[in-house]
Protein backbone atom coordinates (compact mmCIF):
# COMPACT_ATOMS: atom_id res chain seq x y z
CA UNK A 1 0.00 0.00 0.00
CA UNK A 2 3.00 2.29 0.64
CA UNK A 3 4.11 1.81 -2.69
CA UNK A 4 0.94 2.48 -4.52
CA UNK A 5 0.03 5.51 -2.31
CA UNK A 6 3.73 7.31 -3.55
CA UNK A 7 3.96 5.62 -7.13
CA UNK A 8 0.51 5.59 -8.25
CA UNK A 9 1.17 3.09 -10.69
CA UNK A 10 -1.05 2.44 -13.58
CA UNK A 11 -1.27 -1.29 -12.94
CA UNK A 12 -0.63 -3.46 -10.16
CA UNK A 13 -0.95 -7.55 -9.53
CA UNK A 14 -1.73 -9.15 -6.05
CA UNK A 15 -2.54 -12.50 -4.81
CA UNK A 16 -4.84 -13.15 -2.51
CA UNK A 17 -2.73 -14.92 0.00
CA UNK A 18 0.12 -12.14 0.96
CA UNK A 19 2.20 -11.75 4.16
CA UNK A 20 0.27 -8.79 6.45
CA UNK A 21 -2.16 -7.73 4.75
CA UNK A 22 -4.76 -10.66 2.05
CA UNK A 23 -5.50 -9.12 -1.43
CA UNK A 24 -8.93 -8.01 -0.97
CA UNK A 25 -7.65 -6.24 2.06
CA UNK A 26 -5.31 -4.47 -0.05
CA UNK A 27 -8.28 -3.74 -2.71
CA UNK A 28 -10.49 -2.57 -0.11
CA UNK A 29 -7.77 -0.06 1.24
CA UNK A 30 -7.15 1.31 -2.14
CA UNK A 31 -10.60 1.44 -2.80
CA UNK A 32 -11.01 3.81 0.27
CA UNK A 33 -7.87 5.91 -0.62
CA UNK A 34 -9.63 6.52 -3.78
CA UNK A 35 -6.21 5.72 -5.69
CA UNK A 36 -6.91 5.05 -9.64
CA UNK A 37 -4.78 2.24 -10.61
CA UNK A 38 -5.76 -1.54 -13.07
CA UNK A 39 -5.86 -4.20 -10.29
CA UNK A 40 -4.83 -7.94 -11.66
CA UNK A 41 -5.90 -10.72 -9.04
CA UNK A 42 -4.04 -13.62 -9.35
CA UNK A 43 -5.49 -16.91 -7.20
CA UNK A 44 -5.63 -20.45 -7.34
CA UNK A 45 -9.29 -20.37 -5.63
CA UNK A 46 -11.28 -19.61 -8.44
CA UNK A 47 -14.79 -19.83 -7.05
CA UNK A 48 -17.29 -17.40 -8.15
CA UNK A 49 -17.96 -16.08 -5.00
CA UNK A 50 -13.99 -15.05 -4.67
CA UNK A 51 -14.27 -13.31 -8.16
CA UNK A 52 -17.38 -11.60 -7.24
CA UNK A 53 -15.91 -10.57 -4.16
CA UNK A 54 -12.49 -9.44 -5.47
CA UNK A 55 -14.99 -7.68 -8.49
CA UNK A 56 -17.09 -5.61 -5.69
CA UNK A 57 -13.23 -4.25 -3.90
CA UNK A 58 -12.42 -3.16 -7.42
CA UNK A 59 -10.48 -5.85 -9.14
CA UNK A 60 -10.42 -5.13 -12.67
CA UNK A 61 -8.95 -8.39 -13.71
CA UNK A 62 -9.23 -12.00 -12.03
CA UNK A 63 -6.71 -14.84 -13.10
CA UNK A 64 -5.89 -18.15 -12.25
CA UNK A 65 -2.83 -18.97 -10.74
CA UNK A 66 -0.41 -19.93 -12.32
CA UNK A 67 -1.58 -17.65 -14.90
CA UNK A 68 0.22 -18.03 -18.44
CA UNK A 69 2.55 -15.45 -19.32
CA UNK A 70 0.36 -13.79 -22.85
CA UNK A 71 -2.39 -14.24 -20.64
CA UNK A 72 -1.03 -12.08 -18.23
CA UNK A 73 0.73 -9.75 -20.92
CA UNK A 74 -2.51 -9.55 -22.61
CA UNK A 75 -4.67 -8.39 -19.38
CA UNK A 76 -2.13 -5.15 -18.49
CA UNK A 77 -2.37 -3.86 -21.81
CA UNK A 78 -5.97 -4.32 -22.04
CA UNK A 79 -6.28 -2.30 -18.74
CA UNK A 80 -3.27 0.31 -19.20
CA UNK A 81 -4.62 1.03 -22.42
CA UNK A 82 -8.03 1.16 -21.08
CA UNK A 83 -6.41 3.68 -18.54
CA UNK A 84 -4.91 5.76 -21.53
CA UNK A 85 -8.12 5.60 -23.65
CA UNK A 86 -9.76 7.62 -20.42
CA UNK A 87 -6.81 9.74 -19.96
CA UNK A 88 -6.86 11.23 -23.44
Amino acid sequence: MELVTKVRPDCITLDLSMPGIEGQGVLEAIQECGIDVRKIVGSADVTKSTRESCTGFGADAFLNKPPREEELIETVARLVGERADAVS
